[in-house]
């Protein structure tokens, strides 16, 4: 049996230590990805989920007007505030009890939204449920990231996540049919329009009842070793430490650091500041921007832009927003495995800058002006920026999340710094509620753009081998490395080699 190496990793900035390895506490596994149909199934219950959520959330704001925005600044603060709690609920109860007990809180929400419109007293209801959906969210967030990480490696994760926001999209244009169908076509009230998302969203919860962890490599080498007894097992588990022994001892490496506080043995204590313990880190503060960013930007689009746009201008854009995120999805996440992640995000920011500049100008324009060739300039401009939005937002939460899952890949922080994110991402969503009711369009789309600069910068100081590499250079590194490893030392290169070295007595001088 081959020696387990154990790489000990140190943060630079928060002085941790702790232990990686090819099966680590934190359900990430390095050697095997598991089958298509784990992300596929994960994905389809989320997007039926969110398709019901989203159709909500617009008729909420429409029909009930402030308490639907109130209602909705509730689940966002609700998020920011629970995110450190994610990470020790993932942890205790696993990923997908996480879920199942996450998703339920969308559903709760979409049954008071239904209510409250035929009984509008009952706004009480909405407010409660919203603040459970806050928590919920939390937990349902940061076990998706963790999810997906632990589906697939890293070399893969961006094909893996683009998969999942590509279908997640779909959200988006499903909830918009079903809505137009019973709205327009039926006749039929908001309240039903509601009762039915609610329907759907119990249905989708439901079926996170069969959402099943990956076991990596353990179901792998289950199946195809089954006639191993435990005795077995054991005398190779002992061969490969005595051999791990024998290599420390050769190399005079140090014993093993074990972590004091690894896996589900961490306090509750422990796991809910461990979130904000991340800040601490370089990596983590780098990232807070593009965080931040994507958090203004969808908020200044479908929150002020929207609201200037009118109802069917609206639904196209949105139409258009959606079909752009799904074909954007599934091409760039494949994409940046190849050539890295930093090829990619980039250009999806310059295309969000140009986006907000478009909708800014778009928005400045006069809706009521007589002049048509006015009014159509207006609309295309507020559609080529909803369309860039769309493909700037979840393909880059998709890059975002596979450089997160890279960054803590096989530590037992992966729950945290998906809770971090989350975190940074709902702050975003609720700085901009605050300021969007209070200042003018241009100056929101300049606040947008400045995030999105600073977003740029901190983007380009990440890890160079994380960021920047991908399978391409990658593998070209590792042919320059078995050529260099083949091809045996010149002759001269020995002699110069032979002289440069010091002599025994000199180096003990």
């Amino acid at each position: 049996m081959a020696a387990i190496t154990e790489e000990v990793v140190k943060s630079e900035s928060s002085k941790d230590i702790y232990p990686r390895d090819a099966d680590d506490a934190s359900g990430s596994r390095q050697g095997k990805s598991a089958p298509r149909w784990y992300l596929l199934q994960f994905s389809f219950s989320s997007t039926m989920l969110f398709a019901a959520y989203l159709t909500m959330q617009n008729l909420l704001t429409a029909v009930i007007g402030d308490n639907g925005f109130i209602a909705l600044a509730i689940v966002y603060a609700g998020m920011a505030l629970s995110s450190n709690l994610g990470p020790p609920v993932v942890r205790h109860i696993g990923l997908a009890r996480s879920f199942q007990l996450s998703v339920y809180a969308y559903t709760f929400m979409a049954v008071s939204a239904a209510i409250t419109v035929k009984h509008p007293k009952q706004v009480w209801l909405l407010f409660s449920s919203s603040a459970l959906l806050g928590f919920g969210a939390a937990i349902y967030w940061t076990a998706q990231g963790a999810y997906i990480s632990s589906l697939t490696t890293s070399d893969q994760f961006g094909e893996a996540s683009g998969t999942f926001w590509g279908i997640f999209s779909g959200s988006g244009i499903i909830g918009f049919l079903i809505s137009t169908l019973m709205l327009e076509l039926m006749g039929a009230s908001d309240g039903a329009v509601l009762w039915t998302m609610a329907g759907i969203s119990l249905l989708s919860a439901a079926s996170f009842s069969f959402v099943r962890e990956w076991q990596g490599a353990e179901e792998g080498s289950a199946a195809e070793a089954p006639h191993k007894s435990c005795d077995a097992i054991e005398d190779e588990v002992h061969a490969g430490a005595s051999e791990n022994e024998k290599a420390r001892d050769a190399e005079k490496l140090p014993p093993p650091i074990s972590h004091p506080i690894a896996g589900k043995e961490r306090s509750v204590m422990v796991a809910m500041t461990e979130m904000l313990m991340l800040f601490g880190r370089r990596e983590q503060l780098l990232l807070v921007f593009s965080c931040l960013w994507i958090g203004n930007m969808e908020s200044f689009l479908w929150g002020t832009v929207a609201q200037e746009m009118g109802s069917r201008l609206a639904s196209v854009a949105f139409i258009v927003n959606a079909v752009t995120a799904v074909g954007c999805n599934f091409v760039l996440g494949k994409w940046s495995d190849k050539v890295g992640r930093v090829p990619v995000a980039l250009p999806l920011m310059l295309v969000s800058v140009a986006s907000t500049l478009l909708a800014a100008w778009g928005v400045s324009m006069d809706e009521d002006c007589a002049d048509a060739s006015h009014r159509a300039q207006r609309s295309a401009f507020l559609i080529l920026g909803a369309a860039g939005f769309g493909a700037a937002d979840f393909p880059f939460q998709s890059q975002l999340r596979a450089i997160v899952g890279a960054l803590y890949e096989g530590s037992p922080k992966l729950e945290a710094a998906y809770s971090n994110m989350v975190f940074c991402l709902t702050s975003g969503n609720v700085m901009s509620f605050l300021y969007g009711r209070s200042l003018h369009p241009t100056t929101q789309a300049g606040i947008v753009i400045g995030i999105t600069v600073c977003a740029m910068v901190t983007f380009l100081c990440l890890p160079f081998d994380i960021t920047w590499k991908g399978s391409i250079a990658r593998d070209a590194d590792e042919v320059k490395e078995e050529k260099e490893k083949s091809t045996p030392p010149d002759h001269h290169t020995q002699i110069h080699h032979a002289m440069d070295m010091p002599s025994s007595n000199n180096a003990q001088l």
